[in-house]
């Protein structure tokens, strides 16, 4: 076709491109339409080292969809701080292996209110939507994001919507994670002194290895407060990933209070929860409802250090997976004296020197079991 000429008069066309073949000839058009000819930039040139954005408040009427805000140790003193409010960010707008907001050993407090993210996919780093990464000591961030949603966000390996790593607080609260993907915590991969996660959704997320709602590690304190975990699951569905609902990891209290997990599985242990402890556990007023495990229990507890006491207060299990509701690995139990009702139980692998103290407080589950043992 070199040297062709192609012609488009009284023409439409939709949902499609134009594309230069190199012909050697031209191309005409004339009383011709384009609709939703959107360029994808999957399919441009890949975009040059994102420019370091200034600390400082963003607001939708200042932000470009599209635009990747980057910031780092120049972004402003350490007393800075930078806030994004009422932005709107949409995944046709960018590249695989761009994100709206990046935080690399930024110093100062970063906060997320009100803001959406659809549909973006990061296929290089973690984090589609937000990611923050503090690797230099100098730098200690915290992050809070409030009355946000993200949906239909995918990351290659951590944190489908959001990967926070290293950082000093990290609060997430009234927040909507929906139809998330990622490796490691298909909605959300934490890592902080301090985590706190309240009174938020995460729904339909999926992960591939571990934590298909959310990936949680805290060196200090972890908090899950009035946050309904539903639907989170593993992709592909069989295996022995842990953690359907949540994969939590900490060095000091894990406090679950007022929350729902409901229909969520995996191929391995934890359908609802993982808990991997150094410390103090403390489930209550909480609801695990028709979860299901490939392996061992709703809840799947590990000891990886001195773990004074476990309490389970005001916990209902209803409907989950034959078996047992909590399950126990290298975990050697004494029991407190009020324990009157209590889910089924299993210890396995008693060679651990540590006792820890577990109590069951009006617990109840809807599976008549007799299955208490250590």
């Amino acid at each position: 076709m070199l040297g062709c000429v192609v012609s488009l008069t009284s023409s439409h066309l939709s949902g499609s491109t134009i594309r230069d073949m190199n012909t050697g000839g031209s191309v005409l058009c004339s009383n011709s339409s384009f609709s939703s000819l959107l360029s994808s930039p999957n399919n441009d040139p890949e975009p040059s080292e994102p420019t370091v954005s200034p600390a400082g408040d963003y607001t939708q009427d200042s932000v470009v969809d599209g635009t990747e805000y980057y910031f780092d140790s120049t972004s402003g003193i350490e007393s800075s701080s930078t806030n994004f409010s009422n932005c709107r960010f949409t995944g046709d707008t960018f590249y695989q292996s761009a994100r709206p907001l990046t935080f690399n050993n930024y110093p100062g407090a970063i906060s997320i209110k009100s803001c959406s993210f659809t549909g973006i996919t990061n296929t290089d780093d973690p984090g589609a939507a937000v990611h923050v990464y503090t690797e230099d000591s100098l730098s200690n961030p915290s992050i809070t994001a409030k009355l946000s949603n993200f949906t239909s966000c995918s990351a290659r390996g951590r944190g489908g919507a959001m990967y926070v790593s290293d950082v000093d607080g990290i609060l997430i609260e009234s927040c909507h994670f929906e139809e998330c993907s990622a490796g490691f915590g298909g909605g959300i991969h934490l890592t902080g002194k301090k985590v706190e996660l309240i009174n938020s959704h995460v729904t339909d997320c999926t992960s591939s290895t571990a934590g298909a709602g959310m990936f949680g590690s805290a060196h200090l304190n972890m908090s899950i407060v009035d946050t309904r975990i539903e639907n989170c699951k593993f992709i592909p569905e069989v295996g022995l990933q842990p953690g359907g609902g949540l994969y939590l990891a900490s060095s000091g209290l894990v406090s679950v209070k007022g929350s729902q997990f409901i229909g969520c599985s995996s191929g391995g242990p934890g359908g609802a929860v993982v808990c991997s402890l150094e410390n103090d556990l403390n489930i209550s007023d909480t609801l695990v409802k028709d979860c299901h495990s490939g392996a061992t229990g709703a809840i799947f507890i590990m000891q990886q250090g001195d773990c004074p006491s476990i309490l389970f207060s005001h916990v209902l299990f209803d409907g989950n997976s034959i078996g047992d509701d909590i399950s126990f690995l290298e975990v050697v139990l004494r029991f407190s004296e009020n324990v009157t009702k209590f889910p089924d139980v299993a210890i396995m692998g008693n060679d651990n020197t540590v006792y820890p103290t577990l109590t069951f407080d009006d617990c109840f589950t809807t599976i008549a079991s007799d299955s208490l043992w250590c």
